[in-house]
């Protein structure tokens, strides 16, 4: 039990921890309500880059690492993440009664914290790249970086990994899907806390439905969009596609090779409105990626009453609800989501079923599940 059990809760000295602030993704989306809750606790992460954040940090207390004082931070951001590990290690978080870690790539669950400070760790995921999961990182990488320097290096990475897990007095998991990862990587067990979707918007969302699919997220290859691509023309419907990525252009010649162009869309990157006009206008989302770690952009769609085309593994089983919310394919199989495609027909589906399973994962039941966690450790 920790000594802070006996101060008043509501004064702890609380820190934040991020792995790297050098993109603005779903796991981003974790810190700013992490911050909507402590605006005052200072964030401490390796490296940050504020032009890529919309919106922009400002008025945070943002406190990085020695990396970020490298020299050509950005273009070697890739090679500077070898000094990741010591520099979380030399973060100081020796004044505080609570540390909160957002963990996707393995990093800030290694801070070093006072006996008497309580670290709650919020993991999203295992470290994909050392354990065997599918990453747009490695895509991008040379043959002789990802086959010959990465392998001994990733070898003693993942004994770090592992060796780290022990540190945070509390592993909080973002799915069952990311629980299970960490009882077979880290030998722990971890309380589930689903991340928090901004749907307040999404829910209020009334527009007509539309003859159109869409995606939107990330353009990468582990997403396997080219699927859906594939699944649209050959049942002759439309396809809908917003978010930018390095598979985009590969996307993009397959459309022309297919000769699709008059089936599927790209709209680039859209926010705010538009994107939750389009999302809500769509009669479905189609998710084709086989292991995502959990899938916010798929709670987004439920949010707007569109059901969803998924496969049945990682977070979407824990999403979807088949037949109600959406269709669940066993099987990751080409043929199988070509069928699901084919044979979707709207009025199988609930508009008001879709937008109740949303609320599951709202951001207020986060903000009190995660304080009950923390009241529950104290």
């Amino acid at each position: 039990m920790k000594q802070t059990n006996k101060r008043n809760f509501e004064k702890l000295n609380v820190a934040l921890v991020d792995d790297f602030l050098t993109t603005d993704g779903g796991a981003q989306k974790v810190l700013r309500v992490l911050h909507e809750m402590w605006p005052n606790a200072p964030v401490y992460t390796t490296v940050y880059n504020p032009e890529r954040f919309t919106p922009p940090l400002d008025g945070w207390d943002i406190r990085t690492s020695f990396v970020d004082r490298l020299p050509g931070k950005n273009a070697l951001e890739q090679q500077y993440k070898l000094f990741y590990p010591l520099a979380v290690e030399r973060l100081d978080l020796s004044s505080y009664d609570l540390v909160i870690s957002s963990t996707y790539a393995g990093y800030s669950k290694a801070v070093i914290t006072p006996p008497e400070c309580l670290h709650i760790s919020y993991v999203q995921t295992v470290p994909r790249f050392l354990w065997g999961y599918r990453t747009s990182r490695h895509d991008r990488l040379g043959w002789l970086y990802r086959s010959v320097i990465l392998p001994p290096l990733e070898h003693y990475w993942r004994i770090w990994d592992r060796q780290t897990s022990v540190r945070p007095d509390v592993l909080a998991a973002n799915s069952k899907n990311i629980a299970r990862r960490i009882r077979k990587f880290y030998r722990r067990d971890c309380e589930v806390l689903y991340p928090p979707a901004d749907i307040d918007a999404l829910l209020k969302l009334s527009v007509p439905k539309e003859d159109y699919f869409i995606y939107f997220g990330r353009l990468e290859k582990y997403k396997c969009i080219d699927m859906a691509i594939r699944s649209v023309f050959k049942a002759k419907q439309k396809l809908i596609i917003v978010g930018t990525g390095s598979h985009e252009l590969y996307l993009k010649d397959l459309v022309s090779e297919l000769h699709a162009e008059k089936y599927v869309t790209f709209l680039g990157w859209l926010s705010g409105g538009e994107l939750r006009k389009r999302i809500a206008q769509a009669k479905g989302f189609i998710f084709p990626g086989p292991d995502e770690d959990f899938g916010l952009v798929m709670v987004e769609a439920l949010a707007a009453g569109t059901p969803v085309i998924a496969f049945n593994m990682g977070g979407a089983a824990e999403i979807v609800e088949h037949s109600v919310t959406g269709i669940l394919i066993d099987s990751f199989s080409q043929e199988l989501l070509d069928r699901s495609v084919a044979e979707f027909n709207l009025s199988t589906f609930s508009m008001e079923a879709c937008r109740d399973r949303a609320k599951f994962f709202s951001t207020d039941v986060f903000k009190k599940r995660i304080l009950s966690l923390i009241e529950a450790n104290l």
